[in-house]
């Protein structure tokens, strides 16, 4: 072949390529759009304990879980907790905003994985396959749309250790704004800063030869990034043990101490295994600076969730923040596997991503289908929480106090003292009564609320699938004191069935006139209820 054929083969190949780049990820953002919409419906419970807090906070009454009790930090996503409280002084729907912002997070995760892979190997067709396997990454989608701050957390870490391992230092420095973010959105977001700076120390003495002379080279090249986020983080933190008393949320407390140690990773693996042992074999030795933190990150994650109660954190969720960073050295790994682009690489790599492909949206563990059929359950317990509200709300005066354990959707339409029998908005449950959960039930009951709602297997008897459930029922002023009003029928196998003190004070004498429940837009449902329970309304 002449070297004109040759020049001009090249050429036509280059071509080529820059039009597949954006119908590539044209592709891939079209993909994850119809995810998005596919997980739209999901809200948990979980997401709207924040928003009771945000509710009191731009009420004027402090960040307290309960008006005129002790602050308690019931909540671990400060900015969202602000956002909310935001949104509801300007008297707007806190919900669709923040799962608007997730999902909208989770969107622009697919353009900077890819424009991070691109950067690293130079190779857009394993940065565009990168970005379709997050794509496709139901628990991604599913965690995005349910109100919590998942999706976001994902998106400032991620941005920030793109930022933070750029060539350029002013894109160093500006890595300081997303990784402050990241740790006001989730206590890990500080442990995630602390790994990135000891990564970046470990450089530094590598270049410089010593310790000494490495720490003195960190500070010089590094100083405006480590006073950008130390310093607000610090002032962040003061006025927390300030406020609360303690240096951790009481949600880390409440969820620490799991009776299987490990079992979260475990579910880890079994639901993404082979992009966990892809991301292990990525040469670290021949990469850059993201991946060496990425895999940092990722191990720092393995440990901080090793002893987390599994029942809280099922389809990855805490994971979900190291996801796109696995994603990105399981290509690394793909790239050093596959070696020079060519015709029988490209080959292999297309079988590599349909394999991948095919284990994302099939596997039995995390796949697509389980995502979809957890949202409908847990639709249809949204659905049954609010109308246990409903009744509530029907039954007794604002004054009225209720045990219940779901105190999300609950707690946020009710403008009722909440007495949590789970225990994580209480400091009570996890410090003096060092989660006790007997005693703590035995302690709430002494109180003597105006209502205890129990979660039930069964709509017709009280069969708690929950040991604390089981303590109300089992207790002896429960059985002497309350007497079973209604059931609420929701999941199968996760009914409500709501109990009235014989001699409650707080009942209503008249009935009040409350919105239908339809269940088909759960946010608009939820807001009209909260605003006809309203105490300015009454």
């Amino acid at each position: 072949m002449s070297r004109e054929g040759s020049l001009l083969d090249r050429l036509r190949a280059r071509l080529s390529d820059r039009r597949a780049r954006p119908l590539g990820m044209l592709l891939v953002l079209v993909v994850g759009i119809v995810f998005a919409a596919l997980f739209s419906p999901f809200i948990t419970d979980d997401a709207l304990i924040t928003l009771r807090y945000a509710r009191h906070l731009s009420a004027g009454e402090g960040i307290v879980f309960n008006p005129g009790e002790p602050p308690v930090e019931g909540y671990s996503n400060f900015l969202q907790l602000l956002l909310a409280s935001l949104a509801l002084r300007l008297d707007l729907a806190p919900l669709p905003i923040l799962r608007g912002l997730n999902l909208s997070a989770a969107i622009l995760l697919l353009p900077a994985l890819y424009t991070v892979v691109q950067r690293e190997l130079k190779r857009p067709a394993l940065a565009t396959a990168a970005a379709l396997l997050l794509a496709v990454h139901a628990p991604l989608w599913y965690w995005a749309a349910s109100g919590l701050e998942t999706a976001l957390y994902t998106l400032t870490l991620f941005a920030g250790v793109a930022l933070v391992s750029a060539a350029r230092p002013g894109l160093q420095l500006a890595s300081a704004l997303p990784l402050l973010l990241a740790a006001l959105l989730r206590p890990e977001g500080a442990a995630a800063i602390a790994v990135i700076g000891l990564v970046l120390l470990i450089e530094s003495v590598r270049a410089a030869g010593s310790a000494a002379a490495g720490l003195r080279a960190l500070v010089r090249a590094r100083g405006g990034w480590l006073a950008a986020v130390a310093l607000p983080y610090a002032a962040y933190t003061a006025w927390r043990i300030a406020t609360f008393g303690d240096l951790l949320p009481n949600t880390v407390h409440y969820k620490a101490g799991a009776t299987s140690p490990g079992a979260l990773v475990w579910a880890l693996v079994d639901g993404a295994g082979p992009l966990v042992v892809a991301a292990a074999l990525a040469p670290l030795h021949r990469l850059g600076l993201f991946a060496r933190i990425a895999a940092a990150l990722a191990l720092l994650h393995l440990v901080m969730l090793w002893d987390v109660t599994p029942s809280v954190a099922y389809l990855h969720r805490f994971f979900i923040p190291v996801i796109p960073l696995l994603v990105a050295l399981a290509a690394f790994a793909a790239d050093a596997a596959l070696g020079p682009p060519s015709r029988a690489s490209r080959r292999r790599g297309v079988v590599l991503l349909a394999l991948a492909l095919a284990w994302s949206l099939l596997n039995p563990h995390s796949g697509v289908a389980e995502a979809l059929g957890k949202v409908e359950h847990h639709r249809q317990r949204y659905v049954a929480r609010l109308r246990v509200a409903a009744a509530l709300g029907e039954a007794l005066t604002r004054e009225a106090r209720v045990a219940v354990g779901d105190v999300g959707v609950i707690g946020y339409v009710l403008p009722n003292p909440i007495a949590d029998a789970f225990g994580l908005n209480d400091r009570a449950f996890t410090r003096r009564f060092a989660r006790h959960r007997k005693r703590w039930v035995d302690a709430i009951l002494r109180e003597r609320p105006d209502a205890v709602v129990l979660v039930s297997r069964s709509v017709h008897e009280q069969r708690g699938p929950y040991r604390t459930d089981d303590h109300f029922a089992e207790h002896p002023i429960f059985r002497q004191d309350y007497l079973f009003d209604q059931a609420i029928a929701g999941a199968h196998g996760y009914h409500y069935r709501i109990y009235l003190h014989r001699r409650a004070q707080h009942r209503r004498a008249t009935p009040i006139e409350l919105p239908t429940i339809r269940g088909g837009d759960l946010g608009r449902d939820t807001e009209r209820l909260r605003l006809a329970l309203d105490p300015g309304r009454d």
